[in-house]
C-alpha cells in the first residue's frame, strides 16, 4: 500500500462524569487555548453551558477598535445570532486575590466604549468596592458579576462527582476492501497508508481516518456508557469498534504488482481497554442567579478544568470539561457507528 506521514497518537482516552446519584453524564472535551487562566476558562465554559441561542463563544478573542485602528483582546466574546443580527456580549475576568478597584472598571468600560460590545460583563472573583458598584450602575450596558461561594451549615458547599476514565490502546486495524473486479478482502491498516478518492487523489492517512472512529463525540459517549454499564468493567481487557465507510468513497491505493484502487467498505479497530474511576470534589458558586460548580481533574498527565451547572437542589444539569491536550484531527468525516464490543 502507498504510505504517507500520519500524526495520529495511538493512545486514546475518553472521560465521563457521574453525579452522586450515579447518573451517567458525558462531558464535552476541548483543548485549552494558549492565552488563558483558570478563572477565565471557568467563565468561558460556564457561558458555553448557559447559552440557549445560536451563539459562538470564544476565549481570548480580538475586537477591532476603530479609534486606535487595531484589534483589542477581550477575555471572552459571545456572539449571539438573533433574527439575522449579531449581538456581542463581552466578558472581562479578574481573578486577583484582592477586590478589584474603580480604576480596573473605568479602564475596561472606556475600552469597550470603542468596541462592538453590546453588553459588557465585568467578572471579579474577589469582590468589588462600593465605588465600583456605583460606577457600573451608571452604565446600563455594563453588568457586574462576582462568583460567590455558596455556604452551608458546615462551610462552603462541595459537589462530589466521580470521573470515569476509559483508556483505549489500538492494537490492530483491519479494513474490508473491494477490488475493481468486485472481489472483497481484508487489509491490515498501518498509520501511514494513503487514503485516496475514486479519482486517485490523496485525501489523507489511514491513521487519520480510523482515528476518527476513536475520537468523535458519538464514539466517546457510546464507549463511556457501555463501559460504565458493563457488569465487569474493572476486568475489561479488550475492545472492538467498527464503522461502515462504503458510502463515503474512500480508497486504498495498492502499487504492486499493478496500481489498483481498493474501495474501503468497513474498518474495525481492536485493542486493549483500561477502566478507572476517581472522585472529584468541586466548589459551588453563583453567577448571578445561576448556581454552578467547578473543579480540576487530570487525564493521562494532562490537567483539566470541569464546570457544571446546577439546579436549585444543587443537582447537576449540564457539564463541560476542558483539558490541556491536543484536539482530535480536523476535517475527518462524520459517519454512523457500526459494531462495538468490550471483552474481559
Amino acid at each position: 500500500m502507498t504510505r504517507r506521514r500520519s500524526r495520529l497518537n495511538a493512545r486514546i482516552a475518553v472521560v465521563g462524569f457521574l453525579t452522586t446519584q450515579n447518573v451517567s453524564v458525558t462531558g464535552q472535551t476541548e483543548a485549552v487555548p494558549k492565552r488563558t487562566n483558570e478563572k477565565q476558562l471557568i467563565i468561558k465554559l460556564l457561558q458555553d453551558l448557559l447559552s440557549d441561542v445560536d451563539s459562538t463563544i470564544t476565549e481570548s478573542e480580538f475586537l477591532f477598535d476603530p479609534v486606535l485602528n487595531k484589534d483589542r483582546e477581550v477575555d471572552i466574546v459571545a456572539e449571539l445570532h438573533v433574527d439575522g443580527d449579531t449581538v456581542i456580549h463581552s466578558f472581562e475576568v479578574a481573578g486577583r486575590k484582592q477586590p478589584t478597584d474603580v480604576t480596573w472598571a473605568e479602564q475596561l468600560i472606556k475600552k469597550h466604549e470603542g468596541l462592538a460590545t453590546s453588553h459588557l460583563y465585568l467578572v471579579s472573583w474577589s469582590g468589588v468596592s462600593e465605588t465600583v458598584r456605583a460606577l457600573v450602575a451608571a452604565h446600563p450596558w455594563v453588568s457586574l458579576v462576582t462568583p460567590e461561594v455558596i455556604e452551608g451549615p458546615d462551610g462552603p458547599v462541595v459537589k462530589s462527582l466521580f470521573a470515569d476514565v476509559v483508556r483505549l490502546q489500538p492494537m490492530e486495524v483491519v479494513a474490508t476492501v473491494e477490488r475493481p473486479n468486485g472481489e472483497q478482502g481484508k487489509a491490515i491498516l498501518e498509520l501511514d497508508f494513503m487514503v485516496c478518492s475514486a479519482a486517485g487523489s490523496e485525501i489523507g492517512g489511514a491513521g487519520e481516518l480510523y482515528g476518527e472512529i476513536l475520537t468523535n463525540g458519538d464514539t466517546i459517549e457510546m464507549v463511556l456508557r457501555q463501559v460504565h454499564d458493563h457488569p465487569e468493567r474493572e476486568e475489561l481487557k479488550s475492545f472492538v469498534l467498527g464503522r461502515d465507510y462504503s458510502a463515503l468513497g474512500f480508497y486504498l491505493r495498492k502499487d504492486e504488482p499493478t496500481v489498483e484502487l481498493q474501495k474501503i467498505l468497513t474498518i474495525e479497530v481492536t485493542g486493549g481497554v483500561v477502566f478507572e474511576q476517581a472522585p472529584l470534589d468541586m466548589e459551588v458558586r453563583t453567577f448571578g442567579e445561576q448556581r454552578f460548580a467547578h473543579g480540576r481533574t487530570s487525564l493521562m498527565g494532562s490537567d483539566g478544568v470541569v464546570v457544571t451547572t446546577l439546579d436549585d437542589q444543587l443537582d447537576m444539569t449540564k457539564l463541560r470539561v476542558q483539558f490541556g491536550a491536543t484536539k482530535a484531527p480536523r476535517g475527518n468525516p462524520r459517519t454512523s457507528m457500526g459494531t462495538s464490543g468490550f471483552n474481559c
